[in-house]
């Protein structure tokens, strides 16, 4: 809630795919909160899950999908700036950094569903 944040922030954005292969991913979305500073961004997304996990590892994968997402695209905005993603979960409340381990292996499965998704509809008959 510092001055260099803002409140309810509308994304959207085409990525291309990291190996050149393929349709652009295709997000939009509503980051909670977004923070900018001089070196870092900060991805803030509010939870209401009762009772919250303990650990980033236990978060649902939906979640975790979210803000991978929300992290590619701001990755493009910031390309010069770490971008860091959290949850605050409302029951508690509970701050709770999610690592980039995790959510790089959300990131690669974004990718995946997404090919997944883009080969079953070139397999439906017409």
């Amino acid at each position: 809630f510092a001055p260099d944040s803002e409140a309810e922030v509308p994304i959207a954005a085409e990525i291309p795919p990291p190996d050149g292969e393929g349709p652009p991913l295709s997000i939009s979305g509503q980051i909670d909160r977004l923070a900018v500073g001089p070196d870092a961004v900060t991805i803030l997304d509010y939870k209401t899950g009762r009772p919250p996990p303990e650990r980033p590892e236990a978060v649902p994968e939906a979640y975790l999908l979210q803000l991978a997402a929300y992290r590619l695209v701001i990755r493009r905005i910031h390309a010069r700036k770490c971008v860091r993603a959290a949850l605050l979960w409302t029951d508690g409340p509970r701050l709770m950094a999610i690592p980039d381990d995790l959510l790089d292996r959300a990131e690669a499965e974004l990718w995946r569903l997404d090919r997944d998704r883009s080969l079953d509809a070139r397999r439906a008959p017409s």
